[in-house]
């Protein structure tokens, strides 16, 4: 299903889980679940709010090697680095190819395209990786804001207030797509128009 856009704002501003790429964290819990870790107990949601290691890594506070040693220990799993690798990339399910290309035609019409996510570098590097156009996973957006990268995850206001900085833009100029609601409500409170994805 096409995103429902704001066509009257410069500035489109895109997460990358559910909206531009398929994500189910199940598949990973599963997967850490046939490593020894016990039943998860609770709602299952993305790698910044299931545990504090895991919001680490997401914000680039800890290196990859630290989240593995910290999913053996939070976990209680015996893994190689390769085996935690494999469970934590489970989750990933693929682009989605109509949402990439309505990319591209915001880009092509002169719109101003980044991509803001709560993303850490197992999950980056494989997107990069995955990314199934002639050129770069990165050259699809005019600038890419990962958490692992900026430092700030959403639902910090921080987050958009570093993007509204960097594009030289205000809030009534930009649009933003999220799957979480938690995330539209706070772009919503900063005076960004936003939508859920579902």
């Amino acid at each position: 299903m096409p995103i429902d856009i704001f066509t009257d704002k410069k500035l489109q501003i895109f997460d990358l889980g559910n909206v531009l790429y398929s994500v189910d964290a199940r598949l990973s819990f599963a997967a850490l679940q046939r490593l020894g870790m016990p039943a998860f107990e609770g709602p299952i949601s993305n790698s910044h709010a299931a545990c504090g290691d895991f919001a680490l890594y997401s914000d680039g506070k800890i290196s990859t090697p630290q989240f593995y040693d910290a999913v053996r220990r939070v976990c209680h799993v015996q893994a190689t680095d390769a085996q935690i690798r494999d469970a934590w990339n489970a989750m990933l399910i693929g682009f989605r190819p109509d949402a990439l290309q309505q990319v591209r035609q915001l880009r092509q019409s002169g719109y101003t395209v980044v991509l803001l996510s709560n993303c850490n570098d197992l999950h980056a590097d494989l997107v990069r990786q995955q990314y199934p156009g002639p050129d770069s996973f990165d050259s699809l957006f005019d600038k890419v804001f990962f958490s692992q990268e900026i430092h700030i995850s959403k639902p910090d206001p921080r987050a958009w207030q570093l993007v509204l900085h960097e594009m030289n833009a205000q809030p009534a100029d930009a649009a933003f797509y999220d799957d979480s609601l938690l995330n539209v409500q706070a772009a919503q409170a900063l005076g960004i128009a936003s939508r859920q994805i579902i």
